[in-house]
């Protein structure tokens, strides 16, 4: 192979990609023009006339009209590696598949819903490629297909490729490009979910000695329309914001935690805030968040600071293959599903709702239809929507692993699964880089939105005992009960209201008016238990 490989003169970049040993999963990243395409057929053609008939490649691109290019550079290479005019004749066209001599099966299939997915279940691969692994808004799809690499008597392995920038930056860099290293063309890590080894190898146009000079130009003139973009393409940043919404403050792992779906820790010392966006033929999303009152433990078993934020569970009508899509649910049965979801967490059904669901239209608003089935919607009186989205972006770059947690942050639990989906696909509004883009789906993240600024006012500072919120009702170990240091912290704890009338009655107001604050540190959090 090394002999073959001089011959069709591969650059030094190629050529260190095809000497990490075979045991070592890869991610070919950094900028674009690099050349990590164009070794691909290379590692296949090796993997195939190493394990014969037992190699089964299988190569995935989100979507058919981007594997054309590809199919056609295999046939290329493989015509030279083989010396055979004639290669065609080992490819099935109707099944975009190859057949080599000897046995091997190199096939190109897309991959872009769960039907996709279904179509590979149950079959075994030696090699799976992910060729541009950003195109895919989550990760969902690769960590299914992750379960077909099982094939015996090989040796297995993942690549993927990617360039900064699309929809999936988010989640890409916090699986693969964070574990760059400055200065290395080649850094290895430990994959902490399965302890397999990775190699992330870094490329940049200067690592091409075959483009022309007019591929760099076409980079250069696209800086003037998206500068951060064409920095990230030439010199294979992932770091700079371009892309993601959340790409550089959300991680999974310091932001997820196990779920709290058995117990709620000491739940006393947590109040309860549930947020919705209204959806039909969109998609309607329920969030409840917890904030500590004080240094506790959370329902995962973990140590959380005060005044942290954690979205522990959600409700949502989604459509599973198509997120930005509802199920086109009535307000009856969106409210009986509430009221079944929130009566298993002991809280009664009052969300707080985006401030148009109580504008009349001529007939009546979305709240009070919504009070007829039982469901008690309150304003949110959201502001700004930066403002919201600056509050949850610093929370979540606080965050920290629970060993390390001293700052309030935004962690959420691992059952939020429609959070993360859309927190990792969500984009920057092209009009405004410092806004959200409404176009993907943001309906779930409007939710926690809306909760997390009602929870920050400062005339909602106040502690829920009355059954609305049904934290009076809770049930506590009795040797806390027993302790006079807690029952003093309970009696010290906030001003006490009582919602379960139609009319709130809210604290005395302060002297001087409180600004939004743009962190949760040194505020007092929401008592809306």
């Amino acid at each position: 192979m090394s002999q073959e490989a001089t011959a069709i003169d591969l650059s030094e970049f190629q050529a260190d990609i095809l000497a990490i040993p075979e045991d070592v999963h890869l991610f070919l990243g950094g900028g674009r023009g690099g050349g990590k395409t164009q070794v691909l057929p290379f590692i296949v053609f090796r993997h195939c006339m190493q394990y014969g008939e037992h190699a089964k490649v299988e190569i995935f691109r989100r979507q058919w009209r981007d594997l054309a290019q590809l199919k056609d550079l295999f046939i290329s290479v493989f015509a030279m590696l083989l010396q055979d005019r004639d290669v065609r004749k080992y490819w099935n066209k109707a099944e975009s598949k190859w057949t080599l001599p000897n046995g091997a099966t190199v096939e190109f299939s897309q991959c872009d819903t769960r039907e996709d997915y279904e179509r590979h279940h149950g079959k075994s691969y030696s090699m799976l490629i992910f060729e541009e692994l950003p195109s895919w808004d989550n990760p969902l799809l690769f960590d299914r297909l992750r379960s077909t690499l099982r094939q015996p008597n090989t040796i297995r392995r993942i690549i993927c490729t990617g360039n900064p920038g699309g929809v999936g930056h988010g989640w890409v860099y916090e699986a693969f490009a964070k574990h760059h290293r400055e200065g290395e063309r080649i850094s290895t890590f430990v994959e902490k979910t399965t302890g397999e080894i990775f190699a992330y190898v870094h490329s940049t146009l200067a690592d091409n000695p075959f483009l022309p000079p007019s591929y760099r130009r076409q980079i250069d003139a696209m800086s003037e329309r998206d500068p951060a973009l064409a920095e990230a393409w030439i010199t294979g940043s992932w770091t700079i914001m371009s892309g993601n919404y959340f790409a550089t403050v959300l991680s999974t792992q310091r932001n997820k935690t196990k779920p709290w779906l058995e117990t709620w820790g000491d739940r006393p010392f947590w109040s309860f805030v549930i947020g919705y966006d209204h959806g039909t033929s969109a998609p309607c999303a329920f969030t409840l968040i917890a904030i500590a009152n004080e240094n506790c433990r959370g329902g995962d078993g973990t140590h959380y600071p005060r005044d942290s934020v954690v979205l522990i569970d959600e409700l949502h009508s989604a459509q599973q293959e198509h997120p930005n899509k509802g199920q086109g649910w009535p307000i009856e049965e969106i409210a009986e599903r509430a009221i079944e979801w929130l009566e298993r967490r002991d809280l009664a059904p009052r969300a707080i709702a985006d401030d148009a669901c109580f504008a009349d239209h001529g007939t009546t608003s979305i709240a009070s239809v919504f009070s007829q089935y039982g469901v008690r919607l309150l304003p949110a009186q959201k502001g700004g929507r930066v403002a919201g989205w600056t509050i949850l972006r610093d929370l979540m770059a606080k965050a920290e692993p629970a060993q390390h947690r001293v700052d309030p942050a935004f962690y959420y639990a691992s059952n939020c699964v429609y959070f993360e989906e859309c927190a990792f696909a969500a984009k920057n509004d092209d009009r405004n880089r410092e806004d959200l883009d409404t176009d993907t789906a943001d309906h779930v993240l409007d939710s926690l939105r809306y909760g997390l600024v009602w929870a920050l006012r400062p005339e909602n500072y106040v502690y829920v005992t009355s059954a609305p919120w049904a934290a009076s009702t809770v049930k506590v170990d009795k040797r806390q009960i027993d302790d006079p240091k807690y029952r003093e912290r309970l009696r010290q704890r906030r001003t006490v209201v009582d919602l379960s009338s139609a009319t709130m009655v809210k604290p005395t107001a302060p002297t001087k008016p409180k600004k939004l604050p743009t962190s949760m540190s040194g505020v007092e959090p929401t008592q809306f238990s």
